[in-house]
């Protein structure tokens, strides 16, 4: 009898976490017949131990095309999605294996509960225990920053202001349950009772919690009160942990301490009131606060420790710095691999040993260095991508694995996290980078196979082409250099397999990889390390599950949450990184010569700022700096020092009514001057400015900050993010400025300064040393020519001329008489010094 139902399934083998992802049939059995819609019905399995769990019971959808979405908890794992008719059959097909993946990285919600994580009813005393719960989605191994606040503010009892209000506690936690949960039981000791005394001794404090993430938004709790009086309870009494001895509060150079603590990079906070709608189903998983300090080595990974799987995932996941096979063993290898990633990739102090902060950083790499899992099928035509399993244990002569006709399934993954590397490790050097994969696997049927049989591209070797300046390079001396700066020097690859064993290879172009680099893991030991389990057919194959929660199935609850000394860490910024599409911190302001002061207080708007207007390259971060820092005098003025009378009736500002030139003032730090553009601001930002005392707001933060963002890429009739791509700082200070004020003193010095403390990985900065007028926007306006002549730099009498060139024809401009009798004075003096 033929068989009847669901043949095939189609949908994203790799969802998204929280995101809904729709699923159909894609081909049903001959003679099938479905008269309802709702025939059709679907069940979701996990694979569990090496069975199926059918989960919800099912089925619970109906129909050709359904949706599914997968909470947190099924991050990495394997599920079987199945549509049938008549019976299930457990299997793919007709089902589909679905890994999910990472969606948008959020904190959903953060609650203030007691210690028994119920509702707060009465305050809580000094000397008991609140518990603070925090639900994300997609951030598992990702750092937070959690912190008490006191509030200090009179008249509002939400939002988080950061300069009124004082920090009492913060620590730092890596997300490790499986469902994205992290619960902290934190005593409120009276050091931090303290510490709230000095900011307002009265019956009661207000409590709340703010978290703060890479990249994300800051999210701060409902205030909770907590009555300022303190708790004596006898040794039976006390609950655990213990409430310690009472202890004097820390000095004022201590708080700045710990509010110096909180660096993570930061967007500022979310909207005043909190007002956001919240999942709150959640369940808590309690972490050992003792767990996320150091563990100063006691919970590392090393050298010596039992073989284990986690130890495999390390040396696959690692295996481009410095080269290694899939073992399970914690090897010489292996710790000169984790040192080189330390070294290279964290910069951070090169232990060799693997801690929380190595997990976390094994799980941003392979985030975020990508490349297009699809190029590297098979493109005969005939399988699915990746052979047919057929042919072990065959060979085209002899029996060297060379020679083997074995049609593995996939591409080894060590071979495919090593590419991630060697794209890590061009970015770096900045010479060429990625142009394509140009032969990944070639089974039997492959054009190429046919016309000269090799088995190499059988899983076991990838052919890469190359750019440099943007074009892909077939040039011998090109491909040689990548061979010997990138393949050999950072992956330990050697030529032409006949050196040792266990150790990727490069086929030389002595041999025929002329115009391009191919390497392989052909010389992988066979038994050992060319097993199918190292095989990837997808990219949630190749990237295997999140190796955090991996450890702690693995027991390495400890080393997970361990996070290194701060000491030993060396800020990638710092050290001289690149600031490109991220968050800066603290650290890194004070870095480029803000004050640590200035650098704390304007941080969050800072990164705000940058995010809303797309100031997010290195370039366009520096440039936006060096005038932020001269106009404003290094972050000191927020506002005009003037009255602004003198810009009473200024008709080109606006300025049309009684008061307006006091009244809208130059506010922020590069000075919003005049109604029409105060009018234009609170316009983009949704608000009332011309109002007092609105119109005071922009001399406050955040809107001094935001305000300049939006005059840097909104107001003008430019955006000078374009010019800060083409290093244009003498039209940026024009556009700026309206001149050229500070430019040879301050402004261009600031830049040059700040240039020379980074490293950008993704674009090389003028030689501001020889640059010239002439390469400038600036060139072609006359206005700007004549004002940068006055500086008196080589280039004016060449200023002048061309001040002279471009104003030949003014007397026939549509222009005021006044303003042709400016143009006639100024020609004057251009030719008195040309």
């Amino acid at each position: 009898m033929a068989k009847l139902g669901v043949k095939s399934i189609r949908g994203n083998v790799s969802p998204l976490i929280g995101q809904p992802t729709f699923y159909e049939v894609h081909e049903f059995y001959p003679g099938t017949s479905i008269a309802d819609q709702n025939a059709v019905k679907w069940n979701l399995y996990a694979m569990e131990n090496g069975r199926l769990r059918l989960l919800d019971g099912g089925p619970t959808k109906f129909g050709k095309r359904v949706s599914f979405e997968f909470p947190q908890k099924w991050y990495g794992e394997s599920l079987l999605i199945e549509a049938y008719v008549h019976s299930a059959e457990r299997k793919a097909p007709p089902g589909l294996i679905v890994r999910p993946v990472q969606g948008p990285k959020k904190v959903t919600t953060l609650t203030i509960k007691d210690v028994n994580e119920n509702t707060i009813t009465k305050p809580p005393k000094y000397g008991e225990h609140i518990t603070a719960i925090v639900t994300t989605e997609n951030m598992i191994g990702d750092e937070i920053d959690l912190a008490i606040w006191e509030r200090d503010t009179i008249f509002s009892n939400s939002g988080h202001d950061a300069n009124s209000n004082t920090l009492l506690w913060n620590r730092k936690f890596i997300i490790s349950d499986r469902n994205g949960i992290l619960k902290q039981k934190i005593l409120l000791d009276t050091g931090m009772m303290a510490k709230a005394n000095r900011a307002f001794d009265g019956f009661e404090h207000e409590y709340y919690l703010v978290v703060k993430s890479q990249n994300r938004r800051t999210h701060g709790t409902q205030t909770v009160n907590v009555s300022n009086s303190e708790i004596v309870l006898s040794p039976s009494q006390r609950s655990t942990p213990p409430r310690p001895q009472p202890r004097p509060a820390s000095p004022p150079e201590e708080e700045k301490g710990m509010v110096e603590t909180l660096t993570a990079p930061v967007v500022v906070a979310a909207k005043i009131g909190w007002d956001m709608v919240m999942d709150k189903l959640f369940k808590p998983v309690t972490v050992n606060p003792t767990q996320v300090q150091s563990c100063e080595g006691k919970f590392c990974i090393k050298r010596g420790d039992p073989k284990n799987e986690l130890i495999r995932e390390i040396n696959i996941r690692l295996a481009g710095f410095g080269g290694n096979v899939p073992t399970d063993e914690f090897t010489n290898r292996t710790e000169k691999m984790v040192k080189q990633f330390q070294r290279d990739y964290m910069k951070v102090a090169e232990t060799g040993k693997v801690c929380g902060n190595v997990l976390k950083a094994i799980e941003d790499f392979q985030t975020k260095f990508n490349f297009n899992f699809d190029s590297i099928k098979c493109k005969c035509g005939t399988c699915s991508g990746f052979g047919d399993n057929s042919h072990k244990g065959e060979y085209l002569s002899g029996s060297a694995e060379s020679r083997h006709r074995y049609e593995y399934p996939g591409l080894h993954r060590s071979l495919l996290w090593a590419l991630k590397a060697v794209i890590f490790y061009l970015e770096k050097d900045g010479r060429y980078s990625l142009n394509a994969i140009s032969s990944g696997y070639r089974c039997r049927h492959h054009e190429e196979y046919r016309k000269r049989p090799t088995t190499n591209h059988m899983g076991k070797a990838l052919d890469l082409h190359f750019n440099k300046n943007n074009t892909r390079t077939r040039a011998v001396p090109d491909i040689e250099t990548i061979r010997s700066d990138i393949f050999n020097k950072y992956l330990g690859a050697k030529w032409d397999w006949n050196a040792e064993k266990d150790i990727f290879y490069l086929e030389s172009t002595r041999v025929g990889a002329t115009t391009w680099v191919h390497y392989d893991v052909r010389e992988f030991n066979p038994a050992n390390y060319l097993q199918d389990k190292y095989f990837a057919k997808t990219q949630a194959e190749m990237n295997g599950q999140n190796i955090i929660l991996l450890a702690k199935d693995a027991g390495y609850q400890n080393t997970c949450s361990c996070l290194q000394p701060s000491a030993e860490v060396t800020s990638p910024a710092v050290a001289g990184g690149c600031y490109c599409d991220r968050d800066l911190t603290s650290d890194e302001l004070v870095h480029l010569g803000i004050s640590r002061a200035n650098a704390d207080k304007f941080l969050e708007a800072i990164n705000a700022t940058m995010t809303e207007y797309t100031i997010n390259t290195c370039e366009r971060k520096l440039h936006f700096l060096a005038q932020l820092r001269h106009e404003s005098g290094e972050f000191v003025y927020m506002q005009e020092i003037a009255s602004g009378s003198a810009y009473e009736g200024r008709t080109d500002l606006g300025n049309t009514q009684t008061g307006d030139g006091v009244r809208f003032k130059g506010r922020g730090l590069i000075q919003i001057t005049g109604r029409t553009n105060y009018t234009n601001y609170g316009i983009y930002k949704s608000e009332n400015f011309t109002t007092e005392p609105n119109n005071k707001k922009l001399g406050e933060l955040p809107y001094c900050v935001d305000s300049a963002g939006w005059y840097w890429s909104e107001n003008l009739s430019v955006d000078l993010n374009d010019f800060a791509d083409k290093d244009d700082i003498i039209y940026i200070t024009y556009r700026i400025n309206g001149g050229f004020n500070g430019y040879m003193s301050d402004r261009k010095p600031k830049l040059i300064n700040m240039i020379k403390k980074i490293t950008c990985t993704k674009t090389k900065f003028e030689n501001f040393e020889t640059y010239s007028i002439k390469n400038s926007k600036a060139w072609d306006g006359h206005d700007a020519v004549y004002k940068y002549a006055r500086l008196n730099t080589d280039e004016s009498k060449d200023c002048y001329q061309r001040y002279l060139d471009l104003t030949v024809n003014y007397l026939t401009w549509n222009i005021s008489q006044s303003k042709k009798n400016k143009i006639a004075t100024r020609r004057q003096v251009a030719n008195d010094n040309n």
